[in-house]
């Protein structure tokens, strides 16, 4: 997911095919316009990064006779004292939370972020034409 803005303007967040944000001629400055293109990591990324910060909250051991399909989940056991009182949470660069772990610091990340170039393309705009009733007969 992208965010997108020209000049501190948000132009829109692109999160699927075809991947383009339309920009108003009346936004652009004759000269030096600043285009920026904020992405957000997927989720997954976010959940095995935070598996490579210490634990600030207790899971049980690995369900390995769970009857779904991965055996390496943990549950939380209880939850912990710093999200019962909204308070600091221990591990300062955790960012996720959830109550199973289903991913580790050691599963590979999913490729994600800004691939291929960034185009700027011109185009002109128009009025679209419809056939006329008395032109379809």
């Amino acid at each position: 997911m992208d965010l997108v803005p020209i000049d501190g303007k948000p132009l829109g967040v692109v999160w699927c095919p075809p991947w383009r944000v339309r920009i108003p001629a009346d936004v652009l400055r004759e000269k030096e316009n600043d285009l920026e293109i904020k992405v957000t990591n997927t989720w997954v990324n976010r959940l095995i990064g935070d598996e490579r910060e210490p634990e600030d909250a207790e899971w049980s051991e690995a369900l390995s006779k769970a009857p779904f399909a991965n055996k390496r989940m943990r549950s939380l056991l209880a939850e912990p004292e710093w999200l019962a009182f909204a308070t600091q949470r221990p591990s300062k660069r955790r960012y996720a939370f959830a109550t199973y772990k289903h991913l580790y610091a050691d599963d590979k990340l999913q490729p994600s972020g800004l691939l291929g170039p960034v185009r700027i393309l011109a185009a002109k705009e128009r009025a679209a034409q419809f056939p006329r009733k008395e032109d379809t007969k």
